[in-house]
C-alpha cells in the first residue's frame, strides 16, 4: 500500500510505502515514514534537519533541482523551443550575431590547442559519428 497524501511543494502523491502500526489494545493503523519526518521538521527525502517552511534540506534540495532541470532538458519539447528561439534569434538580430561570432574569436585566441578539436568535432558531425 502506498500514501496518498499531497505535500507542499510538490506535484502529485507522496507515493511512499506505508508502514503497519499495531497498537496495543490491536488497533492497526497505517503511517507513512516520510510524511511523519515532514511533520517533524526533518527533510522529506533524508530525514535530517531542514529548515522552517522547505521540504528538503539544502543538499537534497540541490539535488532534486538539478535532476528536475536534467529530465526538463532532456523533453524534445523544449530542445526544440530552444532551437527555434536561437534559429530567431540568429536570423533576426544581427548584432546577436556579431556578438557570437566575437565570442568564438575570443575563445579561439585564448584556446589554440582546442582549436583542431573544435575543428575535427565539427568534420564528425557533419559525417555524422
Amino acid at each position: 500500500m502506498r500514501c496518498t497524501k499531497r505535500l507542499t511543494g510538490r506535484k502529485g502523491e507522496c507515493k511512499t510505502p506505508v508502514e503497519e502500526v499495531i497498537s496495543p489494545i490491536g488497533k492497526i493503523s497505517w503511517i507513512c515514514p516520510r510524511c511523519t519526518w515532514v511533520k517533524q521538521g526533518l527533510c522529506w527525502e533524508c530525514g535530517k534537519p531542514k529548515e522552517k517552511t522547505k521540504l528538503y534540506c539544502s543538499p537534497c534540495a540541490d539535488k532534486n533541482a538539478k535532476a528536475c532541470r536534467k529530465k526538463r532538458n532532456e523533453t524534445e519539447e523544449y530542445r526544440q523551443k530552444k532551437s527555434s528561439y536561437f534559429r530567431n534569434r540568429w536570423y533576426t538580430d544581427p548584432e546577436f550575431k556579431k556578438k557570437k561570432r566575437e565570442n568564438k574569436k575570443k575563445w579561439l585566441e585564448k584556446n589554440p590547442q582546442k582549436k583542431d578539436e573544435y575543428k575535427l568535432s565539427r568534420i564528425y558531425k557533419e559525417l555524422g559519428l
